[in-house]
């Protein structure tokens, strides 16, 4: 070391600086610390800094187990050799970016990720965040797989937790990074759903292992390092491909190389030596004719055991142009004008120009790295285009179905919206009608006992009773307006507004009416106001209609009805007293309504009822209750008082129906005078 400081003291002496990096496959302290102090000896004005290795990068040349020193003389170019031992990443991230000076081209970092643990893609985040502008490369640490303990140098210190890292302070000098990857993806795209770090419990939401068995058939039991180098996850963050290697699987979970955040999204990828050496020799010739006087290599572990003596093939046209050196690392450090990325199974480059030998370097032949294709490289390219051409047809269907589904969704709260204004104004129209049509107050004043047992099928119903008390004359009719819902509410406040009427009539002395009197005129004025808007000249609009009016001295009862009728209970008869066939609206063969009379015996119970209970469809057979059942229910129930029917015709009502739809609109009441 001493014969070369010698041999190089004049080009030495005329340099602004010289930089000494030292990757070191040693992972012994002392060794180390020793190679340190020997070049601080012999070079006492240079700066040093390196880190441990998993292989070194000197020239085209592939090295293990060796200790690769080189000199970076610069012409117009300072340099300054830091580290920071580990602390807070938040001070670390500050203690990097206060070294930036305003002619600070590039940042050099060599941390101590994996047995330092430091979150190093935070770190490069933060530091991102506060000098977009300046390019930051290097590489992890690494050793040779035993995963025990990594050092990086900086200037006579051995470090076993930090980062080491160099600025570059110039006017003149120009640092460009770049990166190959040249991974296949292939397959659907997943998320991670939990994650520790770099351990990932579950990828959407199944346990981590489950899924990766399912797509490569790898499990626990034939699972090797190997095979995880050859089909790593990659993630895509803006426009960077990111490759997590899977080191080992341990129960339901994966363990990463590289940590990995929650909610990420990747696919699975398998290698291909071809087309990922291909890729590296297109970058000789993306920088073709550039001034490049020296290249930092900073490639992974994982690409080395992957392409193993093909490596050097990556780096034979690179090294044809200008010198190279650099390690095989535990994580690449990538710098690109939209982030910095901490990579795997990446070869990172660092370009390094000040313009001193830019009439030296001139285009160079491209040397042929002697890549045959073998037959299992070709069917390797047959299979990768095809599975590239489906995985592309099917991404371009998840992106079709995500856009319909998006308008889908639309369209389902633009009806969520709508169903919620058609159900609050149904829920006002409901107060509305009940404050129009229902007077349940006047019952207790005229009967002894009673029950009204209502059920609407939607918020407002076409059942309704009418209820007035003039003194003498009690006169009620329970109807059933045309339809249910809104329909049949609007009908019943006709009908009721109508029937107003016609009682006021009666209540100052103009008319006197019997039932079937009532009725008649009820149908005249209804189809008075329906003809207004009716498009047929036989319009369904109308109600359907039992009435009774009821002397309370005679107790005798007058009944008419248009397509109902009424049961009467007495202590040893029931008598179904039954309407015409015809109802409160336009009708074919229009005659006038008929009306019945009797006499209520002291406990006779009168049941006045819709359609709606006994057309309600259930039981076992799916049939409607019908008009027997309805009967039998009031025969056996006949000595009950009129409150414990009620519940005795819900209860029957409700195990009939069971998880049926209700039909129609209930209303079923009874009174005893």
């Amino acid at each position: 070391m001493a014969e070369f400081a010698l041999e190089h003291a004049s080009e030495l002496s005329i340099s602004s600086d010289v930089l000494i990096t030292v990757y070191s496959a040693f992972l012994d302290q002392k060794k180390n610390k020793s190679i340190l102090q020997s070049l601080i000896r012999n070079f006492p004005n240079a700066k040093i800094v390196g880190a441990t290795t998993a292989g070194e990068i000197d020239g085209s040349s592939v090295r293990t187990h060796s200790v690769l020193i080189t000199l970076h003389l610069f012409s117009k170019t300072t340099v300054e050799c830091h580290y920071i031992e580990n602390d807070e990443i938040n001070e670390m991230a500050n203690a990097i970016i206060n070294k930036r000076q305003d002619n600070t081209k590039g940042i050099l970092l060599l941390p101590v990720v994996l047995t330092g643990f430091i979150d190093i893609e935070l770190l490069l985040e933060l530091i991102y965040g506060s000098m977009p502008d300046i390019p930051v490369f290097g590489g992890a640490a690494g050793e040779y797989g035993t995963f025990t303990q990594q050092y990086c140098f900086c200037k006579d210190q051995v470090l076993k937790n930090g980062i080491a890292f160099v600025t570059f302070q110039s006017d003149d000098l120009v640092i460009k990074t770049d990166y190959s990857f040249n991974w296949n993806l292939v397959g659907q795209q997943y998320a991670i759903t939990e994650v520790e770090y770099n351990v990932v419990k579950t990828i959407d939401d199944k346990p981590a292992a489950q899924v990766f068995e399912e797509n490569l058939g790898l499990n626990s039991s034939n699972f090797s390092p190997e095979t995880g180098l050859e089909f790593p996850l990659v993630f895509k963050r803006k426009d960077v491909l990111i490759a997590r290697v899977v080191v080992a699987i341990e129960g339901d979970h994966l363990v990463l190389a590289a940590p990995v955040e929650a909610d990420s999204i990747f696919q699975f990828s398998f290698g291909s030596r071809k087309n990922a050496i291909e890729h590296s020799l297109s970058l000789s010739e993306l920088y073709e004719g550039e001034s490049i006087e020296s290249i930092m290599a900073f490639s992974c572990i994982a690409r080395l055991n992957f392409l193993k003596s093909d490596a050097k093939k990556e780096l034979v046209n690179l090294s044809d142009k200008s010198p190279i050196s650099g390690f095989f690392t535990y994580g690449e450090i990538y710098h690109s004008k939209d982030s910095n990325y901490y990579l795997n199974e990446s070869l990172t480059l660092a370009f390094f120009s000040e313009g001193v030998n830019a009439e030296a370097i001139k285009t160079s032949e491209i040397i042929d790295a002697d890549i045959e294709e073998s037959s299992e490289d070709r069917r390797l390219r047959v299979l990768t285009h095809l599975t590239t051409k489906v995985t592309r047809e099917l991404e371009n269907k998840n992106l079709e179905l995500k856009r319909n589904n998006k308008v889908l969704q639309q369209y389902s709260q633009l009806i969520d919206n709508r169903n919620m204004e058609i159900s609050q104004s149904l829920r006002y129209a409901s107060r509305l009608q009940n404050s129009i049509v229902f007077q349940d107050e006047e019952f207790p004043s005229v009967f002894k006992d009673h029950f009204i047992f209502f059920e609407p099928k939607e918020e407002v119903s076409g059942d309704f009773y009418f209820i007035r008390d003039l003194g003498d004359k009690i006169i009620l009719a329970v109807a059933d307006g045309t339809g249910h819902g809104v329909p049949g509410a609007f009908i019943s406040i006709l009908g009721v507004q109508i029937m107003h009427a016609i009682t006021k009539r009666i209540s100052i002395g103009r008319e006197d009416l019997n039932a079937g009197d009532f009725l008649n005129t009820l149908r005249e004025k209804m189809i008075k106001v329906l003809d207004r808007n009716r498009i047929s000249k036989f319009s369904t609009d109308g109600l359907d209609i039992s009435l009774i009016i009821i002397d309370k001295e005679t107790r005798q009862l007058d009944f008419s009805g248009a397509n109902q009728c009424i049961i009467v209970q007495t202590e040893n008869d029931m008598i179904q007293l039954k309407g015409d066939r015809m109802p409160i609206g336009a009708f074919v063969e229009e005659k006038g309504f008929s009306n019945v009379s009797l006499t209520l015996e002291e406990d006779s119970k009168v049941f006045m009822y819709t359609d709606g209970f006994q057309d309600q469809f259930g039981g076992e057979r799916g049939k409607k209750i019908n008009s027997a059942k309805l009967r039998h229910l009031i025969r056996t129930n006949s000595s009950s008082p009129l409150g414990d029917m009620k519940n005795e015709f819900q209860d029957y009502f409700k195990e009939w129906k069971s998880d049926r739809e209700q039909t129609d609109d209930v209303l079923l009441l009874g009174f005893k005078l």
